[in-house]
């Protein structure tokens, strides 16, 4: 599976392409590779979380509601 980081309403791989792999903590093999975001990437999240709460995207909304969509996107991918 090709996981990805989930910035700004859309599902991105990190600018640079890096990947972190992700261990078995009880054989230490290699289960899988998750995206390590750049300092780019972490900027554009930053100020796309920023811009959502002031814009009243997501902190306008019900915690209830908040935890539906956080819910549906678990089980999306």
């Amino acid at each position: 599976m090709n996981y990805q980081m989930f910035v700004n309403g859309n599902w991105i791989d990190s600018s640079d392409e890096k990947r972190i792999p992700v261990l078995n903590p009880a054989t230490g093999s290699v289960i899988s590779e998750v995206p390590s975001a750049s300092i780019e990437d972490v900027s554009f999240a930053a100020k796309s979380a920023k811009d959502s709460f002031l814009a009243g995207t997501w902190s306008g909304i019900s915690p209830g509601e908040r935890a539906g969509i956080t819910r549906f996107m678990e089980n999306s991918r």
